[in-house]
C-alpha cells in the first residue's frame, strides 16, 4: 500500500490549526523549538519537515499527527475525553 503525503495540505492545516488556537507564529515556534522562518516555510508549503518537528507541532497544537498528515483524526483532547467516558462507564458497571 502506497501512502502519499501532500506537503501543501499539511502546511495549510498547520497554519489553520495555529490560528484556531490563537497562537502567533512566534508562540508556536517557542513551543516547538524551531525557527520562525522554518515554520513560515512549512506553512507556505515551501519546505517539508521531520518526524520530530511533526511530533512537536502536533503536541503544541494538541492535535494528532494523523490529522496534520492526512486531514483525518480527533484532537488529543477529544480522544482523552472519549477515554475518560469509557473508563467511567467501566468503573460504574460490571460487564459480563
Amino acid at each position: 500500500m502506497k501512502i502519499t503525503l501532500n506537503d501543501k495540505e499539511m502546511g495549510t492545516r498547520i497554519m489553520e490549526l495555529r490560528k484556531d488556537k490563537g497562537y502567533s507564529r512566534e508562540k508556536l515556534v517557542e513551543l516547538v523549538g524551531i525557527s520562525s522562518k522554518f515554520l513560515y516555510e512549512i506553512e507556505i508549503r515551501k519546505t517539508g519537515f521531520s518526524v520530530n518537528t511533526l511530533r512537536g507541532i502536533s503536541q503544541a497544537l494538541d492535535i494528532s499527527s494523523d490529522y496534520i498528515l492526512f486531514g483525518k483524526s480527533n484532537s488529543k483532547s477529544e480522544e482523552r475525553h472519549h477515554y475518560n467516558i469509557i473508563s467511567y462507564v467501566q468503573n460504574q458497571y460490571i460487564l459480563y
